[in-house]
């Protein structure tokens, strides 16, 4: 491979809206009923498929790169104290979780990452193995 980057590695969606800013939302926030415990997922196919399966308490965090303090203080006054944290399961997901879980833990949450299998997305789970993952980890 040499110093080219592994496809495995590169990102999967190079494109967003112009203009759109994904620092200060979480999504789909909006439709989510209150709660206490949220799950994070990376991407927008991620959360739908959760959703389809019945977690109406995801959240898609738009990639590994865009959650910061201001996503924090967001999911502080909505009341959330309990985070799971579910990214791929490459190395750039393995990397957010733990950046995500410690910003969360210094702020007083509680957060479990949910380790996925080596490349296995949370949109691309079934729902029995949304179950299990969520139970197991």
């Amino acid at each position: 491979v040499g110093s080219e980057m592994c496809i495995r590695d590169r990102p999967k969606y190079l494109r967003r809206p112009t203009g759109a800013t994904v620092t200060d939302v979480l999504f789909p926030l909006d439709k989510m009923k209150p709660t206490t415990e949220v799950i994070l997922v990376e991407g927008l196919f991620d959360v739908i498929n959760l959703w389809q399966h019945g977690c109406r308490n995801a959240l898609c965090t738009f990639g590994t790169q865009s959650f910061g303090a201001k996503k924090v203080q967001l999911l502080d006054k909505l009341g959330i104290t309990s985070v799971q944290i579910m990214m791929d399961g490459d190395s750039a997901g393995i990397l957010a979780a733990k950046k995500i879980s410690d910003l969360l833990e210094k702020a007083d949450f509680h957060t479990k990452i949910i380790q996925l299998p080596s490349y296995q997305d949370p949109g691309d789970l079934n729902p029995d193995e949304i179950k299990y993952h969520l139970s197991t980890s």
